[in-house]
């Protein structure tokens, strides 16, 4: 037990150099999937004046806007991941720059500035793709899917929802799958395409799945449009 000294020496060094923060911005990462509205109250508790360095900032930044975007706390004002994204720009991991890309593009189109949100989003999914982290790649295709429908450009959205339903497929996530499968469906109405959305919207009924009621609604809709050209 030679090294035991030093050992000691080491950890206790370790743990002088962490902040009080850095164990609650831990715990809220490892929650944030599973259990975002624990991960949003841990940070929600963390006094700023604990975060030290720019490096820590930004990290609570991102996470805290994770946190907010999947407890459906929609924010506006891009001050909170403005301060991620211009860390990240420079410094951190790929991932950490693709999802600073994704959270600033969800603020954004929460504002209203579609062009600069669909930038973002076009380049975190990207970015997702090549990191495989395909559930990303799908969200960011997602969402260019509502801005291309909002703006009436339908072709677009149709591929958009199709590479949505591509990267959900190879995550184990069947909601994401079915609401992606739904804006196909109600993508192709848009560009007039009624057969592959009466096809896909026969399928989805079939299956009874998460959207089972906004599937007989939009197929309704679909019939009713169809039967008006």
């Amino acid at each position: 037990m030679k090294n035991f000294p030093s050992i000691i020496i080491g950890l206790t060094l370790m743990l002088s150099c962490s902040s009080p923060a850095s164990h609650s911005l831990d715990r809220a990462e490892r929650c944030m999937q599973d259990h975002p509205d624990s991960a949003y109250s841990t940070l929600a508790s963390i006094p700023s004046i604990q975060l030290k360095g720019k490096k820590e900032q930004a990290r609570y930044a991102l996470l805290m806007s994770m946190a907010m975007d999947k407890c459906y706390i929609d924010v506006a004002e891009d001050s909170l991941i403005s301060v991620a994204s211009r860390y990240y720009r420079r410094h951190g991991s790929a991932t950490q720059r693709m999802l600073a890309d994704y959270y600033l593009g969800r603020v954004l189109k929460n504002g209203g500035d579609d062009t600069e949100a669909a930038f973002r989003f076009l380049k975190a999914g990207r970015k997702a793709r090549d990191l495989g982290q395909h559930l990303y790649e799908g969200l960011s295709a997602f969402n260019l899917c509502e801005l291309y429908t909002t703006h009436g450009e339908t072709g677009p959205a149709v591929e958009c929802a199709r590479e949505a339903v591509r990267a959900y497929r190879r995550t184990a996530r069947p909601v994401y799958v079915e609401s992606a499968r739904l804006a196909l469906a109600r993508a192709y109405e848009n560009n007039g395409q009624f057969e592959e959305g009466r096809q896909l919207f026969d399928s989805l009924l079939r299956e009874e799945g998460f959207f089972h009621k906004e599937v007989e609604r939009s197929y309704a809709e679909l019939l009713f449009n169809q039967g008006h050209e």
